[in-house]
């Protein structure tokens, strides 16, 4: 699959990269059932509201917006619970790193952290974005 070309990629490719990031097949089956669901909810409220917005996209968006969660499993496939707010821009440099579209990558990172103000990181002793 060739993503650099890729405008807004496919339900096929989009389970394929799960497939390919998911350290097991139960972060596979959590996280992507979890993608399903989100994306069914956002094409409801689609129709509802007879938005302008791109269904396409959308979808797309709904379906890699936890992608980055795969990369917060360890060697003996634990998730790494101290560091899941990360998992948003993990995925938006994962899917960065592919070649995926900004307006596509925002996705990830825009629907962790929304709201938190730095004290509430500091005070939290969240982890950083970058690091």
């Amino acid at each position: 699959m060739t993503i650099e070309t890729l405008a807004i990629p496919t339900d096929e490719q989009i389970r394929s990269l799960h497939e390919r990031y998911a350290p097991t097949e139960e972060a596979f089956e959590l996280v992507y059932t979890h993608c399903r669901i989100v994306c069914a909810l956002a094409e409801q409220l689609l129709d509802r509201c007879r938005s302008p917005l791109n269904a396409d996209l959308v979808r797309a968006g709904s379906l890699l917006h936890d992608i980055g969660v795969y990369r917060l499993y360890g060697a003996a496939g634990q998730l790494d619970h101290d560091n899941y707010i990360r998992h948003g821009v993990l995925g938006h440099a994962l899917l960065r790193d592919l070649g995926f579209p900004e307006r596509i990558s925002r996705f990830c990172s825009h629907h962790t952290g929304v709201g938190l103000t730095r004290d509430d990181v500091l005070r939290q002793c969240l982890p950083a974005a970058g690091g």
